[in-house]
């Protein structure tokens, strides 16, 4: 009898009640698994060492948890609010291993070295979800923004052109900085956020209501010589882009003269 009793009390702990305190089981709450987004597995830059001018293009491979919208950028490693070239804008892609060719180029179609970019890869649910599982995705905290519930139209990354100064200007002494969107505004909700980079470095970082912007800038605090000015804008929904140009700053023979 007694070697029952144990019996019974060892089924009874293992069940989660404690004699004497708990007069039943300790009930087990089950549920069906939450949606998750989809993850980025495995990213292999391997074989971008071999790129170089004119050779052919190279795989960026990675894998997906599950199909997904999937954007890939090239942003300027030591400046990634540069974004040298939106590789992939979510494009679906599906479960399993992925390879993405690049053929060395930015978005002017100039080389950008390997080893000075960085590859920003990001993965986000299907549009076509069904209605509980879209809702149940849409009430996660992280990421701040969802790309599936953007209107497809509108969710892509920006087309900016610097309309001034233009590349290989020679400039002195105050100059205004000229660039707009050109195509898809994105989803600005009223303000784009700017940023006027000059050899990497915040030259201005501001807001506008629309989609260009105008901005002083006194090349007289910079050493004479070249420069790359470049100009991202974000419509703060994470729809980005960039633009840049080579200037020659010469303010010792205006000084001269």
């Amino acid at each position: 009898m007694r070697g029952r009793r144990l019996a019974l009390l060892a089924i009874l702990v293992l069940a989660g009640c404690r004699p004497g305190i708990d007069r039943q089981p300790v009930a087990t709450v089950t549920s069906e698994a939450q949606p998750a987004y989809p993850q980025v597995t495995g990213i292999d830059l391997s074989a971008l060492r071999s790129l170089s001018p004119g050779a052919d293009p190279q795989p960026i491979r990675y894998g997906l948890s599950a199909p997904a919208l999937v954007r890939i950028r090239l942003v300027d490693r030591n400046t990634p609010g540069i974004i040298l070239r939106t590789l992939l804008d979510w494009e679906m892609r599906p479960v399993g291993e992925q390879s993405e060719l690049w053929d060395g180029l930015d978005s002017h179609g100039e080389p950008a070295s390997p080893g000075n970019v960085s590859v920003l890869i990001r993965a986000e649910p299907p549009r076509d979800l069904p209605d509980d599982v879209r809702r149940a995705l849409s009430e996660l905290r992280h990421p701040e923004e969802k790309h599936f519930l953007h209107p497809a139209e509108r969710c892509s990354d920006l087309h900016v052109r610097i309309e001034s100064p233009i590349d290989g200007q020679t400039v002195s002494g105050l100059i205004t900085v000229r660039a707009s969107l050109l195509g898809n505004p994105g989803m600005p909700d009223g303000q784009y956020h700017v940023m006027v980079y000059l050899d990497g470095r915040d030259a201005w970082d501001g807001r506008v209501s629309e989609p260009r912007v105008s901005q002083e800038f006194d090349t007289r605090n910079v050493p004479d010589g070249e420069h790359l000015l470049a100009v991202t804008f974000n419509d703060l929904h994470d729809h980005a882009g960039s633009d840049w140009v080579t200037v020659i700053v010469n303010n010792r023979s205006s000084d001269a003269s």
